[in-house]
């Protein structure tokens, strides 16, 4: 598959209708899932980066994470619910330690009431 164009938000992927599953290279970087019909990732996909440590699994919506899903970094992972690409509400937090996270995340960090390990 090719790109048809990137955002800092989105990358579009060349399909032929709405749904279709892709499997294919995008700059190095592996998306298989469904697309709408705007060619954005949308439902449920995994997205490999080229730095084998960064991988996504969850839901997409217009391109962005959103829904459930794991992402897996270099020092960790984190898991809960994406909203607009971040960890969003309640959620869990691993890092390379051992220690961990559980509980409200905003923007992608850890904020509020929760619980610490390690």
């Amino acid at each position: 598959m090719s790109v048809v164009a990137s955002s800092s938000s989105a990358t579009r992927y060349q399909s032929g209708r709405t749904g279709t599953t892709l499997k294919g290279r995008e700059l190095d970087q592996c998306y298989s899932g469904p697309v709408d019909e705007h060619a954005y990732r949308h439902g449920d996909g995994t997205y490999v980066y080229p730095n084998p440590y960064f991988a996504y699994k969850g839901g997409y919506s217009n391109g962005a994470k959103q829904g459930r899903g794991k992402l897996t970094i270099g020092d960790g992972y984190l898991e809960g619910v994406f909203v607009d690409d971040e960890i969003q509400g309640e959620g869990f937090r691993v890092w390379a330690d051992g220690s961990s996270f559980s509980g409200t995340f905003e923007k992608g960090e850890p904020a509020g009431t929760g619980a610490w390990e390690g």
